[in-house]
């Protein structure tokens, strides 16, 4: 997807507790699986260099993954995310 709504008022009331940097992690890994219209893969090291985060930020990524994404056989999903991509093609 080159492009996607997004709901202001929900992904504040959802994050207002994230830290900066947390919330800019959470907003990269959402706009990666946007772009990709796939899950995150498996690997933390690899979604570190995916999102443009140091190995030393495994952490906060990590903390995003728990909160925000589901682990599934091919990867993390976000289930906002993954609705969304799947209106745009539209799919059920």
């Amino acid at each position: 997807m080159d492009h996607y709504t997004f709901y202001i008022t929900d992904y504040i009331s959802h994050t207002l507790h994230l830290t900066m940097t947390e919330d800019i992690a959470y907003r990269r890994m959402l706009d990666w699986c946007y772009l990709h219209e796939k899950p995150l893969p498996k690997n933390i090291s690899e979604i570190c260099k995916l999102i443009r985060y140091k190995q030393k930020k495994a952490k906060v990524v990590k903390a995003i993954l728990d909160e925000f994404f589901i682990e599934g056989e091919d990867g993390f999903y976000n289930e906002r995310a993954l609705e969304e991509i799947r209106k745009a093609k539209g799919v059920k």
